[in-house]
């Protein structure tokens, strides 16, 4: 990287952290649990970390960003395709996802240090016409340095984009440093004789107000999410608020948090939008509110049903990530887990922990990142991975993203996250395979080879894949960091590992 770059990304980085509630930024794809390495023609769920899910209707499925790549679940047959990061996509994690029509969008993003300190960084933008098999991916839209009509962002560091949305006319990308950038797809001739046309994404800063774009001067132009109703109605959520257009972007009304008005956003950093449509042909945006700067500010919930003239507040006190509906309920997943609502978000349930039907397999983490609902089913996913449900979350089958101890050169059994925080992980997992049901156990032993526990005596396991998940307690006493060794007695031998624990 060029000094001067280099000094553009600084100058840019810090000021912008300092102003940013909770560096809202890679969490979650550098806290995966876990990564397959397998290839695409694997059917793996890519990552645990499940950042993102966005129905296909045309296709017949749903779509889902993860830490390490896009997958698509098919529903009629249950199936899962892979399209792993840094192959026909870009690098990192997979921090925006949207289909529109027979086009698949889809924005990385991952972590670059810089002596010693670690950036998030845009990993581009790309798009597919034939459901993920090819790709056209650009690099993450920066600025000209010649450009003196507003303040350039000419560097991926801190220009990460966190949503897209799409209409018929335009491609809608909201970053932070990049802020809110609007894509026209153009055509263009490489040669004529034979034919070979190239298309491409021209983007330009598409500020929400009539302030030149400049992310580092004002919060209104750090993006965080962005839905386009149609070409001419396009709402965008900001570290200032929720600003909306009726003319594709050429002018806009600003949102924001006010202490002496109920009627007005929980807090600025919005995070999220959601249109419900109702069955009377009415409507309801749904904007997902942190605290930002003000000290009366709250997280929560948000939502209007007059597009913009009133809104309400609801779940507060909740850190939400994302919503989605149905034609009866909303649903909202946050830090807290899962909630639903009714009657229009006046009351809501909170889902209990989420649990396979088998019982053999839960969600150590409590939150959870995205939410979808269709085709009769729901579905949501966190840093612990992937669940769905044929009863509206009544009975939920997990997916979890694990190497199989049966693949080449795997080992017998195997413990993650390894190094393993109880501090930062809710447990551990040991993954192992059995040719043939029968009893099970694991033992724990120090670096000594001094007993330390007994993590699991003779249980009933079936034949094939299993997991054992643990606390990295006994009686409730935490292990003090170390080196330890773990022992399995299981049909067909005894098989060793070792568990690095670190806080």
């Amino acid at each position: 990287m060029k000094s001067s770059i280099l000094f553009a990304a600084l100058l840019f980085a810090l000021p912008a952290l300092a102003m940013t509630p909770e560096r809202y930024g890679l969490r979650t794809f550098r806290n995966s649990i876990v990564q397959s390495n397998g290839s695409a023609s694997t059917g793996r769920l890519l990552s645990n970390s499940v950042i993102d899910q966005k129905v296909d209707s045309l296709n017949g499925g749903i779509w889902l960003a993860t830490g390490n790549g896009i997958n698509f679940w098919h529903i009629v047959d249950s199936m899962i395709t892979s399209i792993p990061s840094g192959e026909k996509i870009g690098r990192g994690g997979v921090s925006a996802l949207v289909p529109f029509h027979d086009t698949l969008w889809a924005a990385t993003a991952y972590d670059e240090n810089i002596d010693g300190t670690v950036y998030p960084a845009g990993g581009g933008i790309g798009w597919s016409y034939d459901g993920g098999e090819t790709w056209r991916w650009q690099p993450q839209p920066v600025d000209s340095r010649d450009c003196t009509s507003y303040s350039p962002t000419t560097t991926n560091i801190q220009n990460l984009t966190y949503d897209l949305s799409v209409s018929s006319n335009a491609i809608w990308a909201a970053s932070f440093g990049g802020g809110l950038r609007k894509g026209t797809l153009h055509r263009d001739t490489i040669s004529s004789a034979p034919l070979v046309v190239r298309d491409s994404v021209h983007w330009r800063a598409r500020p929400p107000d009539n302030n030149p774009f400049s992310a580092l001067a004002y919060l209104n132009h750090r993006a965080f999410s962005v839905l386009a109703e149609n070409d001419s109605v396009i709402w965008c959520g900001t570290a200032g608020g929720v600003n909306r257009s009726e003319d594709g972007g050429e002018t806009w009304a600003n949102f924001s948090y006010s202490p002496t008005d109920s009627f007005s956003l929980a807090g600025n950093f919005v995070v999220s939008l959601h249109l419900q449509r109702h069955a009377n042909g009415t409507k309801t945006l749904w904007a997902s509110t942190w605290k930002a700067e003000g000290a009366s500010e709250e997280y929560g919930l948000t939502y209007t049903n007059d597009d913009g003239r009133t809104w309400h507040r609801t779940l507060i006190g909740e850190k939400i990530h994302n919503v989605t509906s149905d034609s009866i309920a909303v649903y909202a997943v946050g830090s807290n887990g899962l909630f639903k609502s009714i009657d229009g978000g006046e009351t809501w349930g909170q889902f209990p922990a989420i649990r396979d039907a088998n019982g053999r397999e839960r969600f150590v983490e409590q939150e959870l990142y995205s939410v979808a609902s269709a085709f009769n089913r729901f579905t949501i996913g966190g840093p612990d991975g992937w669940a769905t449900s044929r009863d509206g979350g009544g009975n939920w089958s997990i997916g979890r993203s694990y190497i199989p101890t049966t693949d080449p050169g795997q080992p017998a059994v195997y413990a993650y996250p390894n190094p393993y925080s109880p501090e930062r992980f809710g447990a551990v997992r040991f993954q192992y395979f059995l040719p043939h049901s029968g009893e099970v156990s694991l033992t724990l032993y120090n670096f000594a080879m001094e007993k330390a526990g007994t993590i699991l005596k003779k249980a009933s396991r079936a034949q094939g894949d299993n997991t054992e998940i643990w606390n990295g307690r006994f009686d409730n006493a935490t292990l003090a960091n170390g080196v330890y060794f773990y022992k399995l007695e299981k049909p067909g031998g005894v098989a060793w590992g070792k568990l690095i624990v670190l806080d």
